[in-house]
């Protein structure tokens, strides 16, 4: 439906209405219509709507419908990771979160052997990076600043 047909549609259903006043509102008075008054037809505009409200809103249902993966957070601290090793099911996400402030304060991650693959750019204190892990295996992971730190992934 077009905007002008809404406009009608609302004009003639104000028209209506107005038809059937039983009283009269005058500022915070309120009177009884005159036998021969006639109201005054007041036009409103309807309040813009965005073409792509609809489409957004779409979008929001079905991205709440979606399962998104488990994510599993690891802090890169001053001097590695937080933690040594981190279990997880196949299909969850880790996310490192770069929280150093010492003299190092960038983070990278980086997979060794069968995990090669995974490599992150190097990020600044408050980024993070992500990966997916897809099927079974344990993954050493190298902190590409504080190249002697490691962490183990065992993915289930």
């Amino acid at each position: 439906m077009n905007k002008l047909s809404i406009i009608v549609l609302l004009l003639t259903a104000l028209f209506i209405l107005g038809c059937g006043a039983a009283v009269v509102d005058i500022g915070n008075q309120t009177y009884p219509p005159a036998e021969d008054s006639v109201e005054p037809v007041v036009e409103t505009t309807p309040p813009a709507v965005e073409e792509d409200t609809v489409e957004e809103t779409i979008m929001e249902e079905i991205e709440e419908r979606t399962p998104r993966p488990a994510v599993n957070e690891v802090l890169l601290i001053d001097g590695g990771f937080e933690v040594p090793t981190i279990t997880i099911n196949a299909g969850e996400a880790v996310l490192w979160i770069n929280e150093r402030e010492g003299r190092f304060k960038q983070g990278m991650v980086i997979g060794t052997k069968e995990c090669s693959t995974i490599k992150s750019p190097i990020f600044n204190p408050g980024e993070s990076f992500r990966w997916t892990f897809t099927e079974p295996l344990t993954c050493t992971i190298v902190d590409g600043i504080y190249t002697t730190q490691t962490m183990k992934v065992v993915v289930k």
